[in-house]
């Protein structure tokens, strides 16, 4: 597990959701906060990434279901910046 695999799963999670923009707000929030996660883990600050990507999870909570493929690279990022954390 690295923090590259993260900011690919991030690229891949932003690619993903960009054709959902027309769904509202939360979109584009969501897209910027991936942004914001690559611009923090890319930084070495792995505490801060993983607050947010935390916080982007509790949000969009509800919605996994309708967003599968997103919310399984989501886990991914979280046990990566999870494992990255306590090292």
């Amino acid at each position: 597990m690295s923090t590259e695999e993260a900011l690919t799963l991030l690229e891949d999670a932003k690619r993903y959701i960009e054709p959902y923009r027309a769904f509202g707000p939360i979109v584009d929030e969501g897209i910027r906060n991936l942004d914001e996660m690559k611009v923090l883990i890319c930084g070495g600050r792995l505490g801060d990434a993983y607050t947010l990507c935390c916080s982007l999870m509790d949000r969009f909570g509800s919605y996994r279901a309708f967003v599968p493929e997103l919310a399984t690279k989501m886990d991914r990022v979280k046990e990566i910046l999870t494992s990255s954390v306590k090292k």
